[in-house]
């Protein structure tokens, strides 16, 4: 019974190793920034429309991660894996958010904001225009990197 036991806490602890590596990942993607070679001409980019929001999202994020993280180190087995899986969809729903952003300024949407929760995404441009014409790949995107059904998505033109 102590080898189970033994067990069960040794996969515990991987498990957290596992999670704690993806929540660095998140945050590595999300705030990790290249240095420009010194040869390189210094490079002018334009501020994302969405910068002020992204920013209190990634606040939003580590703090909900922190806590959550908190608690994985609670006595009670309980609390300990309720925050282990509140901490695993929340690094999910970052890095679908991520992703989907990624995906969508690679394809010329640099003004998109994504919020992924409670297996729904919202979508947001600036653009009317956009959002009419690419919302067939914005929802195919938002299926496939935050595996929730069409029903689940939405895409709305916002105002800066």
């Amino acid at each position: 019974m102590k080898d189970v036991k033994k067990i069960r806490d040794w996969n515990a602890w991987i498990r957290r190793g596992v999670l704690l590596a993806m929540v660095g990942a998140a945050v590595m993607l999300a705030c990790g920034k290249t240095q420009p070679v010194a040869s390189d001409p210094p490079e002018v980019t334009p501020e994302p429309v969405y910068a002020d929001e992204r920013t209190a999202r990634e606040r939003a994020f580590e703090t909900d991660a922190q806590a959550l993280e908190r608690l994985t180190q609670s006595e009670d087995e309980a609390v300990r894996q309720q925050a282990a899986r509140q901490l695993e969809i929340l690094v999910k729903e970052h890095q679908a958010e991520l992703a989907i952003e990624e995906a969508l300024q690679q394809s010329g949407m640099e003004t998109a904001f994504v919020i992924a929760m409670n297996g729904s995404v919202t979508v947001a441009l600036f653009s009317e225009q956009a959002a009419e014409k690419n919302s067939a790949m914005i929802l195919a995107l938002c299926m496939a990197h935050a595996d929730v059904g069409a029903e689940n998505v939405r895409i709305m033109s916002a105002s800066p």
